[in-house]
């Protein structure tokens, strides 16, 4: 009967070890970092919905940069807080797109991508299937660069109907955002009077910025004017 007791004691007693460990060292595996639980139990909050006691542990810096380095948050809740642009690599979005080409008539469709606050890549799309080239054309005649009920050639391009949808964002929240997109035209940005290189700041939310990425290793940020 002693011996019985003290079998069940020791294993008591290691089952105690046991679960002391388990709780000195929390690992994030996707992150690939570590945390040494206090002796409280807590690092800190979870994120909201977390169970009680649960850990938050924090990602690890990518090589090179910050952990964020490349996303950016946008300006969410006003604060105009920029993407990361010097350590953003467009490689793998454009390695995604297709080779930009022109068909038989000489018509060509540019395609594009948009990195939003968390990293995540949106299709974008030249032409007026959206229905946004019309509210560029509006704008372009408020702005008097066009007579009313003219259409701009560069009304119906990726950059200038972003930009558009940022301004409308802009107008109906507040918000200022910076934002990033990726497109496969060679030259980049059209130019000219009405092309988007010389228009984008008039169509930009004023203080917001987009950077437009295009193979070459090219980039250009492009900051929107005072409002007019």
């Amino acid at each position: 009967m002693l011996e019985a007791e003290r079998r069940l004691a020791e294993a008591i007693e290691e089952l105690a070890r046991m679960i002391a460990k388990s709780g000195e060292l929390l690992v994030d595996i996707q992150g690939g970092t570590s945390a040494e639980a206090s002796a409280g139990g807590d690092l800190g909050a979870g994120p909201p919905g977390s169970p009680p006691g649960a850990v938050r542990v924090e990602p690890a810096a990518r090589a090179g940069g910050d952990a964020d380095a490349g996303l950016g948050d946008g300006s969410r809740g006003g604060t105009g807080k920029p993407h990361t642009v010097a350590g953003f690599d467009p490689r793998p979005c454009l390695d995604q797109l297709p080779v930009f080409s022109r068909d038989r008539r000489g018509r060509t469709k540019t395609h594009g991508m948009w990195i939003d606050e968390h990293g995540v890549a949106h299709d974008l799309l030249s032409g007026e299937h959206d229905g946004m080239h019309v509210q560029v054309n509006k704008r372009a005649v408020r702005l008097g660069r066009i007579p009313p009920g003219a259409k701009m050639f560069s009304g119906s391009d990726i950059e200038l109907k972003f930009a558009m949808g940022m301004r409308q964002t802009w107008e109906r929240t507040g918000t200022i955002r910076n934002e990033i997109i990726v497109i496969n035209k060679p030259e980049g940005p059209c130019q000219g009077e009405l092309g988007c290189d010389a228009l984008l700041p008039y169509y930009l939310p004023p203080g917001g910025t987009l950077t437009v990425y295009w193979p070459g290793g090219n980039h250009r940020t492009y900051r929107g004017a005072v409002d007019q």
